[in-house]
């Protein structure tokens, strides 16, 4: 898997020079964010509702690709239903899924900002109307978090953290030792817990801004301090191909098989918490900026 570097500096890059994709609906109501918990793999992009809505292209490009219900091959990912792939300039892909059934009518393969892809619909691997849209770089082979290069969304909710435990040792698939420490700022077991190696797991979603229903979704950015000094950060930048499974690209040992314990229980890998009073800070941010926070005071015994 190549450098997560090119990525950033290509985001960067297309952000200094004020370049920004449009929003492919006129009403984006975001109900799924990048990286979410999809049973069995990351969610490789955004969901938009908000009804039967045009679709269109976030850029000038040409359409590489295109799927519709009267085709039949097993050899293809029809979960996404009617589907398209354009090819944008900088090598910059983008897919629209699960558009209303044989949307497609084009006199070539070149589109505008302005035409119509098609409706939001239902069709493929789909609980209700949404448009799923992902952004990919060709040349990385690596998929984008969306909201990179979209216009921003106002958003006054912050993430939620519902629950922090600890570990002891790095993480193995047995939690039978674990100990709860996000009620009342200290362990729920009362003492003290052993200087060394602790795994760090998190329950922590965010909420849409958009719908009135209960809609989590995954943060944009999970941070743990150690006594005011960063001791885990993971982002949700991009995701990277490494050995035909899906990674994230600042993070390469952060699969999906070792980061989802549940839903929205996440492994953020181990720390080394040292003898004493340790202050620990828990930070959950969305992309708007706006954060949660939880302070855990530990007294932590020699070994």
């Amino acid at each position: 898997m190549k450098t997560p570097l090119l990525l950033c500096i290509l985001l960067l890059t297309l952000s200094a020079a004020g370049f920004a994709f449009q929003w492919p609906v006129e009403n984006p109501v975001l109900t799924a964010t990048f990286c979410e918990n999809r049973r069995n793999h990351f969610h490789g992009g955004i969901d938009l509702g908000g009804g039967e809505q045009e679709v269109h292209p976030i850029e000038d490009g040409e359409i590489i690709f295109y799927y519709t219900s009267d085709y039949r091959s097993s050899q293809l990912p029809t979960g996404l239903g009617n589907f398209l792939v354009i090819e944008h300039p900088r090598g910059i892909r983008s897919l629209y899924a699960h558009l209303a059934r044989d949307p497609f009518d084009f006199v070539d393969y070149g589109v505008e900002k302005g035409d119509v892809l098609g409706i939001i619909g239902d069709t493929g691997a789909s609980q209700g109307k949404h448009l799923h849209f992902e952004v990919a770089d060709k040349e990385l082979r690596q998929l984008a978090n969306p909201m990179r290069l979209l216009p921003e969304l106002p958003d006054r909710r912050a993430p939620s953290i519902n629950d922090i435990r600890l570990v002891p040792g790095e993480y193995n698939g047995r939690r039978a030792s674990e100990i709860p420490v996000s009620d009342a700022y200290t362990p729920k077991s009362g003492g003290s817990i052993a200087a060394g190696v602790w795994t760090v797991l998190m329950d922590v979603y965010d909420l849409s801004e958009y719908v009135s229903y209960f809609c989590p979704m995954s943060p944009y950015r999970i941070q743990v301090f150690l006594n005011g000094q960063m001791a885990r950060s993971l982002v949700y930048d991009g995701l990277g191909e490494n050995e035909a499974r899906l990674e994230f690209i600042q993070a390469t040992e952060v699969s999906f098989a070792n980061f989802y314990l549940n839903d929205w229980l996440v492994n953020l890998g181990a720390i080394t918490i040292p003898q004493g009073a340790v202050m620990l800070e828990f930070v959950a941010s969305d992309y708007a900026g706006n954060e949660a926070s939880r302070l855990v005071s530990l007294n932590v015994s020699g070994r």
